[in-house]
Order: C-alpha cells, then sequence, then structure tokens
C-alpha cells in the first residue's frame, strides 16, 4: 500500500488496496472532510448541521471501527 497524502487519501489508499468498498470509502472521505471543518474552522460551525450529520450518519463511522476491529484480529464490538 502507498502511504496517503492526507488524512482523507487514507480511505482512497484502503480502498484501492481492496480493504473497504468504494461506497464507504467515499463516505469516509466525506468525514475526513467534515473533521478538517471541525479543526480548522471551529468557530463558524453550524451545530445543528453537525448533529444531524453525527445522527444520522453514524453507522458509516461504526462500520469503519467493525473493519478496524477485524483486521486487529478482535471481536466486533456492535
Amino acid at each position: 500500500m502507498r502511504t496517503p497524502e492526507t488524512n482523507r487519501d487514507a480511505f482512497s489508499v484502503l480502498e484501492e488496496a481492496g480493504e473497504i468498498d468504494n461506497d464507504l470509502a467515499e463516505k469516509l472521505r466525506g468525514w475526513a472532510g467534515f473533521r478538517n471543518v471541525l479543526v480548522h474552522q471551529c468557530a463558524n460551525i453550524d451545530h445543528l448541521v453537525s448533529y444531524r450529520a453525527i445522527r444520522e450518519h453514524l453507522d458509516e463511522l461504526r462500520e469503519l471501527g467493525r473493519w478496524a476491529v477485524k483486521k486487529v484480529g478482535g471481536e466486533s464490538a456492535d
């Protein structure tokens, strides 16, 4: 696997390596962008939009968590 150039690119690298599918990679790249907004523009965040994004799309992060647990040989923590 190549070394990712950015946090967002890490999900492209995992997709290219066949570790995660395109749909999940695309969603996680979106989360990486969301993270960048939270970190770099925290004074201008619309908290309602942030809350809705987390509430409505948390399953995507859970899916990443399940994948990570499998990769390190642990048990799934649903």
